[in-house]
């Protein structure tokens, strides 16, 4: 019931409808591996981190068994830029053929995470809707020129590694949120400006958040 490893020569794959974790590195270093298919008919529960690190995948298909997308499920797949999210899964969904959106907890009724980002984007307007960023949602998004939040953002917080490696050279952190976390900007070459409102709620920002930016000032709310 594990894929545990595939060859490092494959292109297009099909995903055994009996297979239900994906794991880490499973599909690491595929230089051509272009699609990833999945049934509608897959067991396929969970998607380990890493599982596509450093692949050349540009397409996949989430099914509606998947359930659990970990962290880092995305990191280092830098040119998935399609998906297709089955409309039966009760998790994840496809928002604007942009974004994988999903729910926190299997009890929100609501969807509240922006999972992952196409990585050809250029310009994301995040829904009003979405309170956390997830971890390397937007990584190595280097055509992206704009991060814009609508004035009712409900944003609390930007999870770990969300931006690293992206073009994003400007941001303004809406007013709601209280955690931007380790690497969150991390090695965003181009990021020059970043602007946080002086009553902002924001109280966290972990470590390396802005490491290895050009930024040239820095302003500290009063509650971090």
């Amino acid at each position: 019931d594990v894929l545990v490893f595939c060859v490092r020569n494959a292109e297009t794959i099909t995903i055994p409808n009996f297979i239900e974790t994906i794991e880490p590195y499973s599909f690491g270093y595929c230089q051509f591996l272009f699609e990833i298919k999945i049934q509608d008919e897959s067991k396929l529960r969970t998607i380990e981190k890493n599982a596509f690190s450093y692949s050349n995948i540009k397409s996949i298909t989430i099914p509606p068994s998947l359930i659990d997308l970990e962290e880092g499920w995305c990191k280092n797949a830098l040119y998935l830029n399609e998906f297709k999210v089955s409309e039966k899964n009760p998790k994840y969904s496809n928002y604007e053929n942009q974004f994988i959106i999903g729910k926190s907890s299997s009890d929100k009724e609501n969807f509240d995470v922006l999972v992952f980002c196409s990585r050809n984007v250029e310009i994301a307007i995040i829904p009003d809707f979405i309170e956390i960023i997830g971890a390397y949602s937007f990584q190595g998004c280097n055509k992206l020129q704009q991060v814009l939040f609508l004035d009712d953002s409900k944003l609390k917080i930007i999870k770990n590694n969300a931006f690293d490696n992206s073009s994003i050279n400007y941001i303004n952190i809406p007013y709601n949120v209280t955690q931007i976390e380790q690497k969150a900007f991390f090695s965003c070459i181009e990021l020059e400006s970043v602007t946080i409102q002086e009553n902002s709620k924001l109280q966290k920002i972990g470590k390396k958040a802005f490491a290895s930016t050009v930024i040239k000032s820095f302003k500290i709310p009063k509650h971090v």
